[in-house]
């Protein structure tokens, strides 16, 4: 059974689940996750490399099947959501922040697949309020998509042993 954590913040529903995976499965997910920035990374202005969006589509093997289907099990707590697209980025040097939102997406979850450090976690900007929530490594955090976001990146000096990976996807 999946410990679901709800919060809220600025009147918006934040919700966070710890110890998602097994340490075997996020080794294949992050083995996966850089096949796929090597052989068919996606560009944009993002900071940071990132994935196409279809890791849902293309990834079958159980470690990939065990994350989504506790993710789903997670969705269905908070309603009757299709999932719309999922990527991942990993971050290995510090870069400019891209506040940015996903504003077609009703909620957009954010799983902090491996992060040297939880500080680096989901920065959160709404009615010039704004919040940092932490992103403990193995744990998902999952809020509306209309909200300005960004990651919160490590300093290059953090990084050099450890990337910050994450699997973003998106609901609708």
């Amino acid at each position: 059974m999946l410990d679901i954590r709800e919060s809220n913040w600025n009147n918006n529903s934040l919700y966070v689940v710890h110890n998602l995976l097994s340490n075997k499965d996020r080794n294949v997910l992050i083995k996966d996750v850089d096949n796929e920035i090597e052989n068919n990374p996606h560009k944009d202005k993002l900071s940071g490399i990132q994935t196409k969006p279809y890791l849902y589509k293309k990834y079958k093997t159980k470690s990939w099947s065990n994350y989504y289907n506790k993710l789903e099990q997670i969705i269905k707590t908070i309603g009757s959501l299709t999932l719309k697209g999922s990527w991942a980025l990993k971050i290995n040097k510090h870069s400019k922040s891209f506040l940015h939102n996903h504003c077609e997406s009703q909620f957009t979850s954010v799983f902090y697949l491996q992060n040297p450090n939880k500080y680096c976690g989901t920065y959160l900007c709404e009615d010039k309020k704004d919040v940092i929530v932490p992103g403990y490594e193995n744990s998902i955090l999952i809020f509306s998509g209309k909200i300005l976001h960004d990651a919160v990146f490590p300093e290059t000096s953090v990084l050099k042993n450890k990337a910050r990976y994450t699997v973003i996807t998106d609901f609708n």
